[in-house]
């Protein structure tokens, strides 16, 4: 009964190994996946998020910062604000 047992265990092993060594690295992504500089595969929506995904930083990479165009836009709103405020 062990043997046998083993042997499931050493074979979902072996499943689970050849599983993630082949998925991590692609000539392609999926549909909805983003592929890095070293040829791995994320979630599109892990892309730009300011966290290292792709462990080479090439999904940070081209993006546009949130904190640089969140100022001018809120700054640009308070006085179309203000101009229309002070209008009569």
């Amino acid at each position: 009964m062990w043997t046998d047992i083993r042997k499931l265990v050493l074979f979902h092993l072996l499943v689970l190994k050849l599983h993630y060594s082949k998925g991590t690295e692609a000539t392609e992504c999926e549909d909805g996946q983003f592929q890095c500089n070293n040829k791995r595969c994320i979630p599109t929506i892990w892309r730009c998020d300011d966290d290292d995904d792709c462990s080479d930083n090439s999904d940070e990479e081209h993006c546009v910062s949130l904190t640089n165009t969140r100022q001018p836009l809120c700054t640009a709103f308070r006085s179309t604000v203000a101009i229309t405020a002070g209008s009569p």
